[in-house]
C-alpha cells in the first residue's frame, strides 16, 4: 500500500495505479460476478482505501460544471479523477468538456487530471491516462 501513498506523493501514476490493479486482482471471481459492471463499486473500494491510508479524497464534487467522480490533494499536487467503464480517453475527455479542473485553477499545486479505464471482463482497472493542466 506505500506504493498508493508514494505514487501520489511523487506523482508517479504508474505506481498508483499498478498497486490498485493488484489489489482488484486480489478480489475473487466470485466476489466480483455480482459488481463487475458497476463503475461505482471501483470507485468506493478506491475512496475507502485512501481515506484509510490517510489521503485526501473527496467524491462527487459539485460545481457548476457537473459532479466530479473524485478529487486528491497532496501538499504538492491536485488530482482530479474520472473513473468509465470502458476507456481511460472517455474519462479524460469528460473531465476536459465539462471542466472539472477549473475549480482548482488558481490552487498553487500542481493540477493533473486523471482518467481511470475500467474493464467489465477483466473485471480490474485496465488504462489509465494522465495530463498536467496548463490552462483554462
Amino acid at each position: 500500500m506505500t506504493d498508493l501513498i508514494n505514487g501520489l506523493k511523487q506523482n508517479d501514476i504508474k505506481s498508483f495505479f499498478r498497486a490498485f490493479q493488484a489489489l482488484f486482482s486480489s478480489i475473487t471471481v466470485k466476489q466480483l460476478e455480482k459488481v463487475k459492471e458497476y463503475e461505482g463499486f471501483y470507485h468506493s473500494i478506491i475512496y475507502i482505501v485512501l481515506k484509510i491510508l490517510g489521503i485526501e479524497i473527496a467524491c462527487e464534487i459539485q460545481s457548476s460544471f457537473g459532479a466530479t467522480d473524485a478529487v486528491i490533494k497532496t501538499d504538492d499536487y491536485i488530482y482530479v479523477l474520472e473513473f468509465k467503464m470502458g476507456t481511460a480517453q472517455a474519462a479524460i475527455e469528460q473531465i476536459k468538456s465539462k471542466k472539472y479542473h477549473a475549480p482548482y485553477l488558481s490552487d498553487k499545486r500542481e493540477l493533473l487530471i486523471v482518467g481511470l479505464g475500467i474493464s467489465k471482463a477483466k473485471r480490474n482497472l485496465e488504462e489509465f491516462l494522465f495530463e498536467k493542466v496548463k490552462e483554462f
